[in-house]
């Protein structure tokens, strides 16, 4: 005869099952005091100490669940799931060492435990440890194939991985087993945005809404989504919804800054990205999103300020190196703009408009078979874009190379680039451009860059 039949006509065992029905209710406080008199009247039970903790834990007190867990564990030492319980309140304390020690104890206890490989993985994941997580996401996945918490868990490190597919695969998979489950299709949504599949994501995104109708990120998110599909309206929309849902919804904030910026009314612009940088300092995006609106209004040693600051809170920033160099060749700074394109390519080498720019700056600083090179490359990962034909061909130009310059001006044209329009954009005129670069054009060449 096991233990509940024996002593469920005892009041301790009366005051667990009802701290245990008030902590599945999540009646946190009345759990607690039904687990008090449990102990009172039976020191030893472990499993009142163990379910005390869990009731801590869940109202936020980590220190009162770890005494739980402790006093657990002096009657039960062998005990993996208090063993898992205790790591994650560590972990949720930041101890990490301690939450690593103990969810290893639970599984070398109970290799087969789902949950604490779920939440070791939840440990390498926050300390960026991705590979890890992932492996341990998928041992608990493989002991129980239904582990919603890890399958979700792992979807989270695909998106941020950008493996799109893999995110979809676990959240659809997810959707499958729970399809009530909000987070699910908000995980969808972020793999859907992920393969540019806006309409799809939002489709993920309105489900995840009509089933949580506060979910505060997935009306950030879907009107982060409109705004790209310039449905401006229907942004701002949502990230009213967000910021009235959280006020201090940072993220909002900075994305309905860029909605307003896209809507032309930069006073409101910009106070929504001040608005997110004194919520989170530490928001490189809010940064960013301010600089390209110092440099519209050409504001530009702002905008530089603001790309910097971007690039310290986010050192692997490539799109504020690009910007930042973009508007150091603005002001003329060519050596700065080409240090930070060159950023900007180590960190992305298919970013072809990073090629282009540096392109201009290096031909700017007379470098001109540097700036050959990165049109050709420029070139490639931008082959409909026949004006850099043009560019190419004045450093052609520059350097004497008619052949090629005209090979370049002829390409252009006949794919409809109006190559004198585009020469005169610079140049003021022919003459112009001899005296500067202290050339003289062949005849053919000065016809076919003279405006009819």
């Amino acid at each position: 005869m096991n233990e509940t039949q024996t002593y469920t006509d005892k009041p301790y065992y009366k005051h667990f099952l009802r701290g245990t029905h008030s902590l599945v209710s999540e009646n946190y406080d009345n759990a607690i005091e039904n687990y008090n008199k449990s102990i009172k009247q039976k020191s030893d039970f472990f499993r009142s100490y163990k379910n005390r903790g869990l009731a801590y834990f869940y109202k936020g007190d980590y220190d009162r669940a770890i005494e739980d867990y402790n006093e657990a564990l002096e009657h039960n030492p062998e005990s993996a799931e208090v063993y898992n319980h205790r790591g994650n309140a560590y972990l949720s304390k930041g101890d990490i060492d301690n939450a690593l020690k103990d969810f290893n104890k639970s599984i070398e206890l109970k290799p087969y435990i789902s949950e604490a490989y779920n939440n070791r993985g939840r440990l390498h994941a926050e300390q960026g440890h991705y590979e890890r997580a992932i492996g341990d996401y998928n041992t608990a996945i493989k002991y129980r194939y239904d582990n919603i918490k890890a399958i979700k868990n792992r979807a989270t490190i695909y998106i941020k991985k950008n493996e799109a597919e893999l995110a979809y695969k676990d959240s659809d998979k997810v959707i499958e087993l729970r399809p009530d489950d909000p987070e699910a299709y908000y995980l969808r949504g972020q793999a859907q945005m992920l393969k540019g599949k806006l309409d799809h994501a939002i489709e993920d995104y309105t489900k995840a809404i009509e089933l949580k109708l506060d979910y505060v990120e997935a009306y950030n998110n879907r009107g982060y989504i409109y705004v790209k599909k310039e449905e401006n309206d229907l942004a701002i929309k949502d990230l009213n919804r967000a910021i009235a849902l959280n006020p201090d919804n940072a993220k909002a904030y900075n994305n309905r800054g860029r909605t307003y910026n896209k809507k032309g009314d930069l006073d409101a612009a910009i106070q929504d990205c001040t608005k997110s940088i004194e919520l989170d300092p530490n928001y490189a995006e809010a940064y960013f999103t301010r600089g390209n609106i110092y440099e519209e209004e050409n504001h530009l040693k702002k905008a530089i300020a603001d790309y910097t600051k971007a690039i310290e809170l986010k050192p692997d920033y490539n799109d504020a190196y690009s910007k930042r160099g973009l508007v150091f060749s603005m002001i003329n700074e060519f050596d700065s703009a080409i240090e930070d394109y060159t950023k900007a390519i180590e960190l992305d080498p298919d970013d072809s408009n990073a090629y282009y720019n540096r392109a201009e700056a290096f031909a700017y600083t007379e470098n001109l078979s540097s700036a050959i090179k990165d049109y050709k490359i420029a070139l490639k990962g931008m082959p409909f874009i026949y004006s850099l034909y043009v560019s190419r061909a004045m450093n052609f130009l520059r350097s004497e190379e008619w052949d090629k310059a005209k090979f370049d001006l002829k390409k252009a044209s006949s794919k409809g680039v109006n190559i004198a329009l585009h020469f005169i954009a610079r140049y003021n005129s022919i003459a112009d451009f001899e005296q500067e670069h202290n050339v003289k054009l062949p005849s053919d060449i000065v016809e076919m860059l003279t405006l009819p």
